[in-house]
């Protein structure tokens, strides 16, 4: 609801080849916070859409924010 406090988290945790795939099932469990923790290996984040993409490369250690 509009004003409210509550924090919905979800946790994964993804091999080295795993990966999330684009998909829009639930709008209400989407947030408007990305966080990512690079813990044990280099992971890759890559961010496509229909016009440009990125990749960042993360050492273990790493903290990775978006909002």
């Amino acid at each position: 609801p509009v004003g409210s406090t509550d924090t919905q988290t979800n946790l994964l945790h993804l091999p080295s080849h795993g990966e999330i795939l684009p998909r829009l099932d639930n709008v209400f469990a989407s947030g408007t916070w990305i966080l990512g923790v690079s813990l044990g290996d280099e992971r890759t984040l890559h961010m496509d859409d229909k016009r440009q993409g990125f990749e960042l490369s993360f050492p273990s250690g790493s903290v990775y924010l978006q909002k």
